[in-house]
């Protein structure tokens, strides 16, 4: 990890040094093209003359663009060693500018807008606890359709923890059920009287 963080801090370094020529070189082009621009202000130049500082005027702003290009891209892979490293070695961080971006999102929208996507989350949320319940009860029915504990007596214990559990998944999920309707129902009438 260490050897990985100098690798990517040398090539930072590196692009920082490419993008700081490039920006150099442009800022020259630059300086360039303000004084030809000056020439051709000038009114006693003749024909010959301004088509030469024309050439030289279109030259030197496409160096400057090629070298504005060149900046940018340098400064684009230093932002993808930086994105990339993180992605990496921390996911928390990556996790974090996920939200952040989330948060961007939800930030964009209207108040009807972020109702339905509270709703949307409340019903996948309802779905998982009715499937969850389902799952409770069809397993034990199978349990006692199939007659694990009598044909298999070491997974006994299992079985008869897995049922003191069970009371507590299903008392759980429809506690969630009920909350989140409740709250789903609170909600919808809130913004319907808005």
């Amino acid at each position: 990890m260490v050897i990985d963080n100098q690798i990517v801090k040398n090539k930072i370094a590196s692009l920082s040094a490419d993008a700081s020529d490039h920006l150099d070189w442009s800022k020259h082009h630059n300086r360039i093209v303000n004084e030809l621009i000056e020439k051709l202000n000038n009114p006693n130049i003749d024909i010959s003359e301004r088509e030469h500082l024309l050439k030289l005027l279109k030259t030197n702003t496409e160096q400057k663009t090629v070298f504005l290009e060149k900046a940018n891209n340098s400064l684009q892979q230093i932002n993808d060693l930086l994105t990339s490293g993180n992605s990496k070695n921390d996911f928390m961080s990556q996790f974090n500018i996920w939200i952040v971006k989330y948060k961007n999102f939800l930030s964009t929208l209207t108040v009807e807008q972020i109702n339905y996507i509270i709703n949307i989350i409340g019903y996948f949320i309802i779905i998982s606890s009715l499937i969850s319940i389902a799952a409770v009860l069809y397993g034990d029915f199978l349990i006692k359709y199939f007659k694990l504990e009598e044909k298999f007596p070491k997974i006994a214990k299992y079985i008869i923890i897995r049922r003191k559990f069970q009371w507590y998944y299903l008392n759980y999920n429809i506690i969630v059920i009920l909350i989140l309707s409740i709250f789903l129902i609170i909600l919808n009438i809130e913004n319907f009287f808005i």
